[in-house]
């Protein structure tokens, strides 16, 4: 009975998260999916798949939040992929720090979306208006990958082994 539980716990799972998703659901099909992005990747163990279904997400905080902050590692014969599901062409649209966050984390794999910044939104007038000022959305990234504790930290997990392909990030003012 024990070796069914163990083996039946760290079987790698697909998880789902659509616009229309819930997080009161459970996340395990297309027709009961997530609808945040943090719960599905509070969610992942290694070897997990999140599927992003078709739909845009938006996320419209102008301040120093990601969309989504990814903290658990995957391993090395066990990957956590965050994919557009098949056929799907997931948006994400942000005005905050980060669509995408890394920190800590370790193969991880973000393939087939695309994350669109703010950048349109600015102008030069408030860009002068905000000059000496830490304003998120002057300075929001498409996708950031840093350690646990933040730029500088000596003893946090740097992450590694990170893989972004086929996903358009754009209209970033950060980076």
């Amino acid at each position: 009975v024990c070796c069914v539980l163990a083996c039946t716990s760290s079987a790698a799972r697909t998880w789902y998260v659509s616009p229309s998703g819930s997080d009161g659901a459970n996340g395990l099909t297309d027709k009961t999916p997530f609808v945040t992005l943090q719960k599905a990747a509070d969610t992942t163990r290694p070897g997990d798949t999140v599927l992003f279904m078709a739909g845009t997400w938006t996320f419209p905080y102008d301040d120093y939040r990601n969309m989504v902050t990814i903290t658990r590692s995957g391993t090395a014969a066990a990957w956590i992929r965050y994919l557009a599901a098949p056929g799907a062409k997931p948006r994400l649209l942000f005005s905050c720090y980060a669509g995408i966050r890394i920190t800590g984390a370790s193969f991880i794999e973000v393939a087939g979306l695309e994350l669109q910044g703010n950048k349109d939104g600015l102008t030069l007038d408030s860009a002068i208006s905000h000059q000496g000022n830490d304003w998120a959305s002057l300075d929001n990234d498409g996708i950031s990958i840093g350690p646990a504790g933040g730029i500088g930290s000596s003893t946090a997990p740097y992450p590694h082994h990170i893989i972004v392909r086929n996903t358009d990030v754009h209209h970033c003012s950060g980076s």
